[in-house]
């Protein structure tokens, strides 16, 4: 059994920050004119 909830979790994390970054380059879209 291969299962490594760790390997999971690191996606999920790196998913979160993929999130996070679209949306501060939305906002700093929306400030610079």
């Amino acid at each position: 059994m291969e299962f490594q909830p760790v390997e999971t979790h690191s996606k999920q994390e790196h998913f979160l920050e993929e999130e996070m970054k679209a949306s501060l380059t939305s906002i700093n879209k929306q400030h610079i004119p």
